[in-house]
């Protein structure tokens, strides 16, 4: 053999070799950390605080040709272009146990930014212990600013950033002497401004110590100068590029802390222009919780348990449907129907009609004998609006077997504690939510669970997935000892501890994938020979990684791709070389 050629053999293993261990390094890089998470109808909100004021003194019913344009001129003139809620309850809308909202105007405000009134009431001291909507911001990622004008003469009683001990000596809160309305217009000019800002005015300017028409006159200054809703003056908030440049979607909430019900003007990014809200929900547990979902933050005391405000961004019509699990249930098995409702205005509430048998909620189950049955379900929602539909369900019998072999999922989950707080899929389709109704007992500790997957079950490639629901990342919810049987044999089993959601992400999904093959075959098998697969290996690896390194690693081999033809080629021409000159080179 030719010394070129030996040489060249040797470029090429070092080239394999070096190419090798890019890969391996590539791999082993981490994943980039993602980012602030980006709001469902809006990026950026501003609150402005106002003062003890009834909606009708302010807005009359709400609608243009109703609002009292001799005292509010300008108010009026924004609800063409703004959503108002005309029976907003600031002392609670009594929707659930616990929503009464007593102590303001200081547990107004407290109730407003952390989902509870925290006991106050006006004259509390610092410092509160409780978590605050811009505590969760800011472990999200996103960014915030208060200002309260003219050394914030109420304290904490109209600033409750100053109460909570996690904030009240926040660089973001800005309480000097010299904050204005000038102060507040220049953050909203920043190069990048706050996710949110809140501005707290004194009580001569937010209606509490002077006339609505004088607190209008501010107002009117304030956003729009000498200009109009439509084309603000130089120098206004409305003027700002939070809400002229396309880059930002901005929220304006004008919201009033008394009475009952109190005024309030939510205008900007997806909002819907002119509407009058004819629910009679919404509070500042509501408030709160729209914020908190918009960014899928977890929602604060009271708030978990108000609605989000969805009617006023423009929601679609009112939509319902529904799954049965199993979807071919036999004999003897009880079969869970759960509802996915969109649209309308929630809260939404669900009637079922079980072959007969009327049932309330979501998710309910039932038993059934043998034979074809009409199901029926109506959603309503909380404007009295409603939609229906309805499919067959047909019961097998015992002797009929259903699909075979029957193939059950068996696991264990840990914090698996609230009421629909995990949602378990497979191959797309509904298999249960867990669990169905709050479970203390299983708080912080694992509990095992299992269900009958036969009707979900396909020949080929399977996938299990568990999607953990925005309400609560205080814990790390995980799986563990996930086993697949089909009664005879183990087709699938992993015993890793893995996370469904962290602390800070409740938006995570933990997928399993495992192959059911035909009759008598072995699922997962590995190749024949008993050796591994390397390209195997690779495309189940795929999925998991980044787009830049799938680049790199389809680049690196393209490379070899290229070296390899040039290598043969120039071994061709080696050799008629080498035949040439008879091997002398």
């Amino acid at each position: 053999m030719s010394m070129a050629r030996v040489l060249n053999r040797k470029r090429l293993a070092s080239l394999v070799l070096l190419l090798s261990i890019a890969s391996l390094v590539l791999i082993a890089l981490p994943t980039r950390v993602g980012g602030a998470p980006t709001g469902s109808s809006f990026d950026h909100v501003v609150i402005i605080a106002m003062e003890n004021q009834n909606y009708v003194d302010v807005l009359g019913d709400g609608t243009s040709a109703g609002c009292p344009s001799g005292t509010a001129s300008f108010l009026c003139g924004m609800l063409p272009f703004s959503s108002t809620i005309p029976n907003y309850h600031s002392y609670g809308a009594g929707g659930f146990s616990g929503d009464s909202i007593g102590g303001c105007s200081a547990a107004c405000y407290t109730a407003l930014i952390s989902g509870d009134t925290q006991g106050v009431s006006d004259g509390y001291g610092c410092c509160l212990s409780g978590t605050t909507l811009v505590d969760q911001m800011q472990s999200a990622g996103l960014t915030w600013q208060a200002y309260c004008e003219s050394g914030c003469p109420r304290g904490n009683d109209h600033f409750p950033f100053t109460g909570f001990s996690s904030d009240a000596n926040s660089p973001n809160v800005f309480a000097s002497s010299s904050v204005s309305t000038s102060t507040f217009i220049a953050a909203a000019n920043s190069a990048s401004p706050p996710n949110l800002l809140w501005y707290t005015p004194t009580d001569n300017h937010n209606m509490h110590d002077n006339s609505i028409q004088t607190g209008d006159s501010y107002l009117k200054t304030f956003l729009v100068g000498t200009g109009t809703i439509s084309s603000p003056a130089v120098g206004s908030l409305l003027a700002s590029p939070l809400f002229t440049s396309p880059s930002y979607r901005t929220l304006l909430d004008i919201w009033w802390d008394e009475y009952d019900p109190s005024p309030n003007i939510i205008f900007g990014s997806g909002v819907q222009k002119g509407l009058v809200s004819q629910s009679n929900s919404y509070d500042e547990y509501a408030s709160l919780h729209t914020v908190e979902n918009n960014w899928g933050l977890a929602a604060l005391g009271y708030a978990s348990l108000a609605p989000t405000m969805s009617d006023i961004f423009g929601s679609t019509a009112l939509s319902a449907s529904f799954l049965a699990s199993p979807s071919i249930p036999v004999l003897g098995q009880t079969v869970t129907f759960t509802s996915t409702a969109s649209g309308g205005t929630s809260p939404y509430s669900y009637s079922w009609s079980l072959a007969g048998t009327s049932k309330t909620g979501n998710p309910v189950s039932q038993s059934f004998t043998t034979g074809t049955y009409a199901i029926s379900l109506t959603v309503t929602d909380s404007l009295g609006k409603t939609a229906t539909t309805s499919k067959s369900l047909t019961v097998l019998s015992a002797s009929t077997g259903g699909p075979a072999p029957l193939y059950t999922l068996s696991f264990q989950g840990y914090d698996f504690d609230g009421a629909n707080e995990e949602t378990l899929t497979m191959n797309g389709n509904l298999v249960a939510t867990i669990p169905t109704a709050l479970t203390t007992s299983n708080g912080a500790t694992w509990a095992s669970f299992s269900f009958n997957i036969t009707s979900f079950a396909v020949q080929g490639t399977n996938t299990i997935s568990f999607t953990h629901a925005n309400s609560d990342c205080a814990v790390s919810d995980q799986v563990q000892n996930l086993v697949v049987t089909n009664q005879t044999s183990t087709i699938y089993s992993n015993a890793t501890v893995e996370n469904i959601n962290t602390a800070t992400s409740c938006t995570n999904t933990l997928t399993y994938t495992f192959t059911i093959g035909p009759p008598h075959s072995q699922p997962n098998s590995q190749p024949s020979g008993g050796g591994s697969c390397f390209l195997c290996n690779i495309t189940q690896l795929l999925p998991t990684l980044s787009p830049l390194f799938i680049g790199l690693f389809a680049g690196m081999m393209m490379s070899v791709s290229v070296f390899l033809a040039r290598y043969h080629g120039h071994n061709r021409r080696l050799t008629a070389m080498t035949k040439e000159t008879d091997g002398q080179i």
